[in-house]
């Protein structure tokens, strides 16, 4: 765990090398821990390597089929690989095990805009918006897929409740 920690902080300081140095020691030290597996998918995915980060996630969820996060960054890869269904699939896994997760929920409901499904998405938006009314990213995401499905009127009104929250979201002023 804490060379995994280590990889982690360093992914976030943007150290990849060194990020990916701890997480292979961890994985040395413990070939069968699955944060290290997944950590490493992480910064596959920084690197733009989505078929490599896909590989860790899926490494990490055979060591641990209930591992909520590693489901979740998996599906971040599979969308960014255009593999809209199964980035789908692995948010919707996600989802079954941590419900209620607002940032599940909003990825498996931009996935589903991204393939088009947007009246699909409203639910999972509204469910998200729900948990935390205060994102405004999230309420643009709504109104998008509610301009998608064609409530206009409903849409102008989820980009007012975006631009409330940030009076220069200059996303929301456009679509607006």
């Amino acid at each position: 765990p804490a060379y995994n920690n280590l990889g982690l902080m360093l992914l976030e300081e943007r150290k990849l090398d060194e990020s990916e140095r701890a997480l292979l020691k961890a994985i040395a030290l413990a070939p069968d821990y699955p944060d290290a597996r997944d950590s490493l998918g992480l910064v596959a995915q920084r690197r733009g390597l989505f078929e490599e980060a896909a590989r860790h996630h899926r490494a990490a969820i055979e060591r641990d089929g209930a591992f909520v996060e590693a489901h979740h960054n998996l599906g971040t890869a599979l969308c960014a690989l255009g593999l809209l269904d199964e980035g789908i699939e692995s948010f919707s896994r996600a989802l079954a095990l941590a419900p209620g997760s607002f940032g599940i929920l909003i990825s498996l409901a931009n996935a589903l805009g991204d393939k088009g499904a947007h009246k699909e998405a409203l639910p999972h938006y509204e469910e998200a918006l729900r948990i935390d009314p205060n994102r405004a990213p999230a309420w643009v995401s709504y109104g998008i897929a509610l301009h998608e499905t064609g409530e206009i009127d409903k849409a102008i009104t989820q980009y007012d409740r975006a631009l409330e929250l940030r009076e220069d979201f200059a996303e929301a002023q456009r679509n607006r």
